[in-house]
C-alpha cells in the first residue's frame, strides 16, 4: 500500500493505492489482494463508499482491483463491527491504479 498523508485544518487527508473490494459491510482497502482473501481485515482500512457496484459507478471502476483512494482518514472508526484498523471518508478521488507486469 502506498500512501500520501497531508494535514489540512485538524484533518488528516490520505491518497492511498491498494486492493479494493466492495461488498455489502465489507466495503475496503487493503494493503494486498491476499489480504482481502485471507480475510485479515486489521491489513485495510474501511471506506466511507457505496457497498453496491453497479456498471459506470465510480465503486464499479475500482472494484477487485488495485486502486488509488483518496479521502479523510479516521482512526477512530473502524467499519462494521469494527474490523479494520480505520476508515477513509468523504472519498474524492477513487480511480483504477494501473500495475505494469515485468517483461518475461
Amino acid at each position: 500500500m502506498t500512501a500520501r498523508i497531508v494535514l489540512v485544518f485538524g484533518a488528516v487527508l490520505l491518497a492511498i493505492a491498494g486492493f479494493v473490494r466492495i461488498e455489502h459491510e465489507g466495503t475496503a482497502i487493503y494493503l494486498h489482494r491476499e489480504d482481502w482473501e485471507h480475510m485479515l481485515t486489521k491489513n485495510g482500512l474501511w471506506l466511507a463508499a457505496s457497498d453496491a457496484a453497479p456498471e459506470g459507478s465510480r465503486e464499479a471502476q475500482v472494484n477487485n482491483r488495485y486502486a488509488l483512494i483518496e479521502g479523510r482518514f479516521s482512526a477512530n472508526k473502524k467499519g462494521h463491527r469494527g474490523l479494520w484498523s480505520g476508515s477513509l471518508e468523504e472519498i474524492t478521488r477513487m480511480q483504477p491504479w494501473e500495475i505494469r507486469k515485468a517483461k518475461k
